[in-house]
Formats: C-alpha cells, sequence, structure tokens
C-alpha cells in the first residue's frame, strides 16, 4: 500500500475556500439580524381611521410591527424586522405598508436605538 503525503492548507484558506463553494451552490445564505425602526406615514385622507388598516397590515406582512396612532390622519409604526441589511429591512417595511394602505405616504424613517 503506497501513503499519500496529503497537501497541508492554512485553515483560514480552506474555511475561505468552502464558504465561496457553498455561497456557490446557494447552500450557504448571508447572515440575518433583526432591525429596529420606525416609519411615520401619513394616511391617505385625514378622516382615515387606524383601526380600519390594522388587519390590512397583518394580512400585508406586518406582524412585525407596533402600530401608534397620535396626530389624526397619521400613524407610526414600529418594527423589528428581520433581513440582511438595515436599507432591505426599511424597503421591504415600506412595500408592505403601501400594499396594506394604498395612497400612504411615509414621511420619516427613524432608527430605533432599543436600551
Amino acid at each position: 500500500m503506497k501513503l499519500i503525503k496529503a497537501l497541508r492548507v492554512p485553515d483560514s484558506r480552506v474555511t475561505d475556500a468552502v464558504v465561496r463553494q457553498a455561497r456557490a451552490r446557494g447552500r450557504l445564505r448571508p447572515p440575518v439580524a433583526t432591525h429596529t425602526f420606525t416609519l411615520r406615514c401619513v394616511l391617505p385622507t385625514d378622516t382615515s381611521d387606524p383601526a380600519d388598516y390594522v388587519e390590512a397590515l397583518a394580512q400585508a406582512g406586518c406582524t412585525d410591527a407596533t402600530l401608534g396612532v397620535g396626530k389624526r390622519g397619521r400613524i407610526g409604526l414600529d418594527f423589528a424586522r428581520k433581513a440582511i441589511s438595515r436599507e432591505e429591512a426599511v424597503a421591504s417595511a415600506i412595500d408592505d405598508v403601501t400594499l396594506a394602505i394604498p395612497g400612504v405616504r411615509t414621511i420619516e424613517v427613524l432608527q430605533r436605538s432599543d436600551r
């Protein structure tokens, strides 16, 4: 029996190669984090009742948000959304809100810091 000496490759190079191969095969996904932020929105009409939109928001995928009201015709949504990046989390939240409430306008996106 003939023994073959294995080529020794530094661990970091092996790890990098394995990660690249896994990504290429679609088996490795980027890390997902929970991003917290607030969307402040203007409802389509000043007489709109925010309670009318609760079910629509849930069906559109905003189950990771807490709805708040203050001024008439406006709502605030506190999100804790999982995504690869903060930008992706905010964009998907805005898409979901505009799907649930046609004619809504986003006026502000606030970074929330959990303490």
